[in-house]
């Protein structure tokens, strides 16, 4: 079958405004999934924050019976969230310990001061 042409060319073709009018409301639309992504991320890593307390209260007693039976408790390592998990402390330096500027909550990131310019250096 042959397609046939009505003269309808208006309702067919796109002009410039209609093309910007879709890559805004594609860029808004993508706003918003990044959005509710960030917000149920965030959820989750205080759901996280709760889970790692509690696990750290069980195991202080798990500590306090180990240690009322001389055993040893080295093995009994906290839960704690990973430096990535935090973006947000990336950049608080809190003090300066000769020379070496270290990150709150971040001990593997240590930016180097000197004179010129700080550096910034990631020890795993």
């Amino acid at each position: 079958m042959q397609a046939v042409w009505t003269g309808d060319v208006q309702g067919q073709c796109s002009t410039v405004d209609s093309k910007r009018r879709q890559m805004l409301l594609l860029d808004e639309a993508v706003y918003h999934v990044k959005m509710d992504f960030n917000k149920r991320f965030l959820a989750l890593r205080e759901v996280k924050k709760r889970v790692c307390q509690q696990v750290a209260e069980v195991q202080g007693r798990l500590r306090e019976a180990l240690t009322a039976l001389g055993k040893p408790t080295a093995l009994v390592v906290d839960p704690v969230l990973k430096p990535e998990e935090v973006p947000e402390l990336r950049d608080q330096v809190t003090y300066v310990v000769t020379g070496v500027a270290v990150l709150q909550g971040v001990p593997w990131l240590k930016v180097q001061v000197g004179r010129s310019k700080a550096r910034q250096q990631t020890w795993p």
